[in-house]
């Protein structure tokens, strides 16, 4: 197929049967001008009407008066349209340019998208790179504290605890001193050293699940005797009947212990030794300082259940107590459990009566305040009035004064005015005289 067959002047007048050879030339002819020049592109893209030749035909007339070079090339596209208004050739022109424009904006999408990549991979790396330094100058902050606080570990552990206990004993606050050994490692030296600190009163000492073994005990019990122990939590120690001896005697003696906690401790020996135990509670019946009791899960038998229905009914004091896991018959069990209500109800007896007392004596207090006050505030009225008399006379006085000091004016004025009257009719009745004589 020869390019050089399509002429530039095409008739008007063409039959609508062509020959099969002519077709692709004259095709090929058409699309390169129509791509060149890129006129129907946004004709399709818009819609599939006719209305796009008429358009095409006002502006192909206006471009022949502008200009005289593209005379031809407008002529050629304006007998190509009349020719084929809507027929496969556009159609597939159509399909043509759109491949093209799917194809551009594929490769610009591709190309934006490498680049985004690279970006990403740029952004990564940095940030990789700042959270690898971030994290080593942690490690390192870490390692520096850590080297700190086990330096500073012992002087912690025996200088600024004794530190703060001074600061609670000089501004009174013994009273709410709750310690705990939860985070530290116990040895009798350091339990020494908290029993020689300078504070008055522990009020809750916390030694619970330490695993600590009967050696431990009189170290403790001493330190509870020292600083006055409120509540003492033994609790999941190693704690067996060998170590009950020690608290025998110090139950014996203290009467500042309140509350006694020795749940899930052996002091049984799984039933085998049992009189140490009841020694125990042998010293509990007349130490009336002791409210709460918890030996649960110690391993107790019916004999320690006798010896704590006897020590119950002679200790009106306690008023819970938790014996579970234990023993005990259920006539045992019945009898602890009424000796606790009958101890209870003793105890909210005379809670009422001490808080009816203390209700009288807030009242009477209140009286007693109130009257106070009264007399206070009619010494003070009495004393203001007193106080607005002597300023009354003071004022009178004053006036009084002020009055005398104007009559004295008064009077001095009208003496030295006569005295000047006088002196002048001297002075006349003088020349009077005079004048006579001459």
């Amino acid at each position: 197929m020869d390019k050089t067959s399509s002429s530039v002047d095409i008739p008007n007048d063409i039959p609508k049967k062509k020959d099969k050879q002519e077709v692709p030339a004259s095709e090929c002819t058409q699309n390169e001008i129509l791509e060149k020049y890129d006129i129907f592109s946004n004709v399709y893209t818009s819609s599939d009407n006719l209305s796009f030749v008429d358009s095409e035909e006002d502006t192909s007339s206006k471009n022949l008066d502008d200009s005289k070079n593209k005379n031809i090339l407008s002529l050629t596209v304006h007998n190509i349209v009349n020719i084929y208004p809507n027929n496969e050739r556009n159609r597939e022109f159509k399909k043509y340019k759109q491949k093209k424009i799917e194809e551009k904006r594929k490769k610009e999408y591709d190309e934006e998208r490498e680049i985004i990549e690279q970006k990403k991979k740029i952004y990564e790396e940095k940030r990789q790179k700042k959270l690898h330094i971030y994290n080593v100058e942690k490690k390192k902050k870490k390692l520096i504290e850590k080297e700190k606080y086990n330096k500073e570990n012992i002087e912690y552990n025996y200088l600024m605890i004794s530190n703060h206990f001074d600061y609670l004993m000089q501004n009174g606050k013994h009273r709410d001193i709750y310690f705990s050994f939860h985070d530290m490692y116990i040895s009798p030296m350091r339990l020494y050293y908290f029993a020689s600190a300078s504070v008055d009163q522990i009020y809750y000492l916390d030694l619970s699940r330490k695993w600590l073994p009967d050696n431990y005990v009189s170290i403790i019990l001493e330190l509870c005797s020292r600083k006055r122990v409120k509540i003492l939590n033994l609790s999941f120690n190693k704690i067996t009947f060998r170590g009950l001896g020690h608290f025998a005697k110090f139950l014996s003696r203290n009467k500042s212990l309140f509350c006694l906690n020795l749940e899930n401790n052996d002091l049984t020996n799984k039933g085998q030794n049992v009189d140490e135990l009841n020694k125990l509670l042998e010293s509990i019946k007349n130490n009336k300082g002791i409210k709460i009791l918890n030996l649960a899960n110690t391993n107790m038998n019916k004999s320690n259940g006798e010896k704590m229905c006897e020590m119950l009914e002679a200790n009106n004091s306690i008023i819970e107590m938790n014996f579970e896991n234990s023993n005990f018959t259920r006539e045992q069990n019945c009898q602890i459990i009424n000796c606790l209500i009958r101890n209870k109800n003793i105890w909210l007896k005379q809670a009422e009566i001490e808080k009816e007392e203390n209700d009288k004596m807030e009242k009477e207090e209140s009286y007693m305040h109130a009257y106070l006050m009264s007399v206070e505030s009619s010494i003070i009225e009495i004393e203001n009035r007193e106080n607005r008399r002597n300023l009354n006379k003071m004022i009178y006085v004053d006036m009084w004064r002020e009055e005398i000091k104007q009559k004295e004016l008064k009077e001095e004025a009208i003496l030295e005015t006569l005295e000047k009257e006088h002196e002048n009719r001297i002075k006349n009745a003088r020349k009077k005289k005079k004048k006579k004589k001459k």
